[in-house]
């Protein structure tokens, strides 16, 4: 069977590829957007971008004032992300998050207090990260993060955590 080409083709074919970069495209610009409709999600999107030294995203989910420290956690901080493993990756507790959050008063307003931990366990160890006290409240922008307590880490091989 022959397919025979016609002056269409080429239109569908380039208009498949444009809508595809477009949602591509799109998803990039919303997603750190996205996790400031809940404080629960601006919590893990944060918590994600220290871990992963995003810079981009961190800044985008914190108020301004904060941009200087989250700076000096960058230039500090290695990435680091969990390897995959079959062994451990079938694990429910592999590479899970784990929060708690309550209402606080900030500053006289409302706001949630939160701590994050996230473990990951892997054929070479282990790895333990975890935000204390982290304070996010509604503001124009959505859901921001406006304080937060020390961020610690672990790796299985090192007998204390680093915490800044």
């Amino acid at each position: 069977m022959v397919l025979h080409r016609n002056k269409y083709t080429h239109f569908l074919i380039f208009a498949i590829i444009g809508i595809g970069v477009l949602c591509i495209v799109g998803y990039a610009i919303l997603k750190p957007t996205k996790a400031q409709n809940s404080a629960n999600g601006t919590l893990y999107a944060f918590a994600d971008a220290l871990r992963l030294s995003d810079n981009k995203v961190a800044k985008s989910l914190v108020t301004s004032e904060q941009w200087e420290r989250l700076d000096t956690w960058m230039l500090d901080h290695k990435a680091f992300k969990c390897p995959f493993s079959w062994q451990y990756s079938l694990d429910p507790d592999y590479n899970q998050p784990f929060w708690s959050c309550q209402s606080c008063d900030y500053n006289g307003a409302t706001a949630r207090c939160c701590n994050f931990s996230f473990r990951c366990t892997y054929p070479e160890g282990s790895y333990t990260f975890w935000i204390e006290e982290v304070v996010i409240r509604q503001l124009e922008k959505g859901y921001q993060v406006v304080e937060w307590g020390k961020v610690c880490e672990k790796t299985g091989k090192e007998e204390q955590a680093i915490c800044q």
